[in-house]
């Protein structure tokens, strides 16, 4: 597989060389070691107005900020995100603009990724964003690029990333945040929607058995009539995927597709006060951790949390009334619309108007620069091939377009976003990020003991009939969008009479009478444990919700078990698998067995009928396999109507079929299983985003291998897999986060440390702690921090 930066080729070739190029690294590290200095750290930042911010570390290494106030924190929260992660922000910012090959390198994979993401038009959306912005919030921007600015402009050694590819970077400027903020919610998050109606499009356009895809998708692709796949199978050109690559640097990028976080009310805890737990889910195989930790203190504020380094503000985290997170919430913001093309026109009604036209142009450092182009119809950008030349002939006939509300999302956000921080309560709180852009599901808790949960994002109007999971047509007015649903109606909850919330990406509208904005979300298999074993515990603590956080249990397997253990063989279960209670810690040579067993019966349902083996090669490692697994699911534990069994199960009924695998797959001699750690594509490296394992490993840019537990639908997550580039991918907690709201103290670890530089002494503070469920303690009262004064 190509490396981030298109190095690890010409890395290959040096195989020779690698102790001269390890003498090389090992001096230029040492320069930069040099550069941010092993003696005390205590910096007093100018910034306005004859005022200073002050920053140190905490015993953990974790940046600490004084300042008078919120303008004066967010500059000192540039400057911080410059000096620990300068080469995750700049890189995040060059790929998001569509410049690798004039920045990085110049080569033939990553010229697609630079096309593709032009055609997206993030920068010019997000140029559009800044003059919308209110003066409060364009002022704080501005600030954190002056404090960005005032890093690059101290005059440090450059990062040995930059140096190797001959980068200086450039100021940073309030729309490169947004930028920012834009790349991290599509990418991985508003692109699932997208893949999986990319997936209907592709299964219709080959003729695939349409009642089998209707009941896959059910009941969303009921008002998918004749007419519609008609034109589909008519469409000139479309694209399987949202990405048409496959590169690491998404790396780069926060993919919150799949995370936890839940509260409880104090009659359910023994301190008696709120407490609340988050754990994002994100790639967790990567150098440094995608979070960045502060604690700050402001006159009438304290705060300790979690951010994206590249925006200000805070995602998850505490002030001194208020503790909160958030997981993706699965709000459908992509559609797709048939277009009709004619003379160059696309047609309105009936007649036909202009496409209106966008260029931008791709600089190379050694390739010729090349004119983007993209057309836009009245309801989105058309979906043509990666690099569409305006030489590019475009035949009559039928396309697609896109609908992503990239502005509109991205102009709603950064108030709320900066605002949430100084609640005084978690109602006020959840009101503060009702209004966000962005499609999350938010918990809060508060000193008062109040806890609730809010959705939020812009959510398109449809026409009624439509679900959003297939194409509409585009010359049709009642098709379109009619503007967005008032925040106001979405889904709220407030102090439940259970005592907890709990968001775990699940259909949180369910029983709601607001309008539905997600269509396809992932299963309840883990807010169901989470609150098993929350409702289980009466008198909760601070070690139960940390257990929770870290809990192996698959309630998937569970169900299967429950459903099929009477057809195991009876060898089979009257051994261990028969006695199975779900777990997938790394000694567990169960969970082997169960995993060959459902493998092999995905693939004999659904890659055998409806998508075809070749294909179903791919699907495994495709939004749908990995993110909407529960969809299959209600197939294979039959939770279906009688007309659906027999779609699905012709020649053999689906007990026969379970028999039939448990006996090929399954075996009463443990002796012949590998234990679940063990296998191949359970053993992760956390490998540097930059040089992704190309250089020796006794300069420890990377750490690993190690064996790694949880599974897709374990409380812990833990996915691990192989996709069909070779590329090893993963999907665990990427932050861990618990708190009692009766003490002002948060409970934390992250997979990596504070520092992006490998020769820091904060580059791997947490792995260990993190691998071993283990946690450190921040606070937000100034003097419990014990300051450590070494960089």
């Amino acid at each position: 597989t190509q490396s981030t930066w298109g190095l690890r080729d010409s890395l290959k070739k040096m195989k020779l060389l690698h102790v001269l190029v390890a003498s090389v690294v090992v001096a230029l590290s040492y320069l930069t070691h040099l550069w941010v200095s092993d003696g005390h750290f205590e910096l007093s930042l100018p910034t306005t107005g004859g005022r200073h911010a002050t920053i140190s570390r905490s015993v953990n290494g974790v940046a600490e900020i004084w300042a008078q106030n919120e303008e004066d924190w967010t500059f000192a929260t540039g400057y911080m995100h410059a000096r620990d992660r300068l080469v995750q922000i700049i890189f995040t910012r060059t790929v998001a603009q569509g410049r690798l090959c004039e920045l990085i390198k110049d080569d033939d994979n990553l010229v697609v990724v630079d096309r593709y993401l032009r055609t997206l038009g993030l920068s010019h959306d997000a140029a559009e964003v800044v003059k919308s912005l209110s003066p409060a919030s364009l002022s704080m921007l501005q600030r954190y690029s002056e404090g960005v600015n005032f890093y690059l402009n101290e005059g440090h050694i450059r990062p040995l990333e930059f140096v190797a590819v001959g980068l200086v970077p450039e100021p940073w400027k309030p729309e490169d945040s947004i930028l920012t903020a834009m790349l991290a919610h599509y990418l991985g998050l508003a692109d699932t929607q997208e893949d999986a109606e990319r997936v209907v499009v592709d299964l219709v356009k080959h003729n695939a058995d349409i009642q089998m895809l209707k009941s896959l998708f059910s009941p969303h692709l009921n008002t998918l009539d004749a007419s519609t796949m008609d034109y589909i199978r008519q469409l000139k050109t479309y694209r399987k995927s949202s990405l048409p690559f496959h590169s690491d640097i998404l790396k780069m990028v926060p993919q919150l597709k799949a995370s936890n976080n839940w509260a409880v009310s104090p009659s359910r805890s023994q301190s008696k006060a709120a407490l609340q737990a988050n754990d994002p889910h994100l790639e967790v195989n990567r150098l440094p951790a995608v979070w960045y930790e502060t604690i700050s203190h402001l006159p009438n504020n304290d705060l300790v949390g979690a951010q994206i380094p590249g925006i200000p503000g805070m995602m998850f985290g505490r002030n001194r009334d208020v503790s909160f997170g958030l997981t993706f919430g699965f709000m459908d913001f992509v559609d797709f619309f048939i277009e009709e093309i004619k003379d160059g026109k696309v047609r309105s009604g009936d007649t036909y108007i202009p496409l209106k036209k966008q260029t931008s142009t791709l600089l190379r450092q050694h390739g010729q620069a090349e004119t983007i182009v993209t057309y836009s119809t009245e309801n989105g950008v058309l979906d043509l091939p990666i690099g569409w030349k305006e030489s590019d002939v475009l035949a009559d006939g039928f396309y697609l377009s896109k609908a992503y509300p990239n502005v509109e999302i991205a102009s709603r956000s950064m108030d709320p976003l900066l605002k949430a921080t100084g609640a005084k309560s978690a109602k006020d709180f959840l009101t503060i990020v009702r209004g966000l852009g962005q499609g999350l599901n938010y918990i809060a808790a508060d000193v008062n003991g109040h806890i609730g949960y809010q959705q939020t994002g812009a959510m398109p109007k449809r026409n009624s009939n439509h679900s959003g999971l297939y194409p509409m047509i585009g010359w049709l007015k009642e098709n379109r969008w009619n503007g967005f649903v008032d925040s106001n109606h979405h889904t709220n909850l407030y102090d439940p009479a259970e005592g907890i919330v709990c968001s775990a990406n699940n259909d949180m509208q369910v029983g709601s009478n607001t309008t539905r904005g997600v269509i396809l979300h992932m299963g309840s298999y883990r807010s169901d444990r989470i609150k098993k074993l929350l409702l289980s515990r009466p008198q909760l603590t601070m070690d139960d919700m940390k257990s929770i956080q870290c809990d192996q249990i698959s309630e998937q397997a569970v169900v299967f078990m429950e459903k099929y253990r009477h057809l195991l063989p009876k060898a089979v279960a009257a051994g261990e698998l028969g006695k199975w209670n779900g777990s997938y810690a790394v000694q567990s040579k169960e969970a082997v067995m169960f995993e060959r067993f459902y493998t092999s019966l995905l693939a004999e349902v659904f890659g055998k009928q409806l998508f075809g083996f070749e294909d179903w090669h791919h699907v495994r490692s495709h939004t749908l396999s990995i993110a909407y697994f529960h969809m299959f699911d209600r197939i294979l534990l039959g939770s279906t109507t009688p007309e659906e069994e027999k779609l699905w199960f012709k020649t053999e009924s689906r007990t026969e079929l379970v028999s039939r695998l448990f006996k090929t797959q399954l075996t009463d001699d443990l002796a012949q299983v590998p234990a679940y750690g063990h296998l191949d594509e359970r053993q992760m490296t956390m490998k540097n985003i930059f040089f992704d394992g190309t250089l020796p490993s006794f300069l420890h840019f990377d750490v690993g291998p190690f064996s790694f537990g949880g599974s897709r639908a374990t409380v812990s997550q833990g996915q691990m897999w192989i996709d069909h580039t070779g590329r090893t991918k993963s999907f665990a907690a990427s932050y861990r986060y618990v708190t009692d709201l009766s003490d002002p103290v948060v409970h934390t670890v992250i997979p990596g440390g504070p520092c992006g530089r490998r020769f820091s002494k904060w580059y791997t503070t947490d792995i260990e702690m993190w691998r071993n469920c283990e946690y450190k303690t921040l606070s937000l009262t100034a003097d419990r921090n014990v300051t450590v004064s070494e960089i």
